[in-house]
Order: structure tokens, then sequence, then C-alpha cells
């Protein structure tokens, strides 16, 4: 077992990141910017169109709500969290990456059976992230070996910490 002072720190993302992300993140920010000012000025000066905007907007809101709740349910309820009781290997290797990026903590990871879908994903919900492992991809990684599922996973938690 490698000593504390032997085990890598956290890993430096800056080279990893395009040069030109923050420009286009700045872009994207611009355009919401202009989108969202024409909505409300459209909403503010009470067109016949405005109560339409509203109506469909809180509408949209709820939904997306309620369809993303619905689907992080049906993980909980139907998936299998990783722990150290469960997929204990894997576990370890999310808690390992999750240090590694200099996450403050390990995502909730679910193994979820797909019916042969080769998926994996990283979502937030109420302010808690959730990494959700499709049980065919993560089948087929560790047929591939430890590299491979800790790709997948790494991936993953990749996402989650670019999203912090």
């Amino acid at each position: 077992m490698p000593s504390e002072s032997s085990r890598p720190g956290p890993l430096v993302l800056e080279p990893l990141i395009h040069p030109k992300e923050k420009i286009y993140f700045a872009i994207c920010i611009v355009v919401s910017l202009v989108v969202y000012i024409g909505l409300a000025l459209t909403i503010l000066n009470g067109g016949p169109i405005a109560g339409t905007l509203i109506t469909y907007l809180i509408f949209g809101i709820v939904a997306f709500f309620v369809v993303h709740g619905l689907h992080i349910g049906h993980v909980r309820g139907n998936g299998v969290r990783v722990s150290s009781r469960q997929f204990p290997e894997l576990n370890a290797t999310a808690e390992q990456h999750s240090r590694r990026l200099g996450l403050d903590e390990t995502p909730a990871i679910f193994v979820l059976q797909s019916g042969g879908v080769l998926n994996a994903f990283a979502t937030r919900f109420l302010g808690r992230n959730f990494v959700i492992l499709n049980s065919d991809v993560l089948a087929l990684a560790t047929q591939k070996g430890e590299k491979a599922v800790s790709f997948v996973l790494g991936h993953e938690l990749g996402h989650v910490h670019a999203s912090t």
C-alpha cells in the first residue's frame, strides 16, 4: 500500500481545457441574456403574447423539475447504489478519482440495468451530484479490464468536477 507521501496530489486540469472555452462560454451567456431580456421585455410590455409566454415558462420549469425528479427517483428505486458493500472495487476507484479531482465528496453512484444501452452519465438534482452507470457499459468495461472501468468512472466524475 502506498504511503501518504507517495500518493499523487490533486490533478491540475487547466492544461486540458480548450483555450477558447471561456470565450465560447461568454458568447453563450451573451446570447442567453439577449434572449432572456427579449422575453422579459415582451412580458413587461403586456402584449397579447405575454400571458402565453408566462404560462409556457412556468409549465416548462415545473415539467423539467418533475421529470428530472422522477428520473432520479427511478434510478434510486431501481438501481444499485455503489458503496463499500455493493461494488466495493468500483467504490474505491470512485473515491480515489474524487480525491484526485479535488471533489469535496464522492457523488452518489448507481448501477442501473439498461437493457443493452451502453451509456453512463452524470447529473445534478437539488444540489446533489449523481453518476449513473448502465449495467451493460459497466459489464463491457469490466471485460476490458480495470483501466477501462477506471476510465468510464473517471470520465463521469470529470463531468461532475467541470460543473462545480
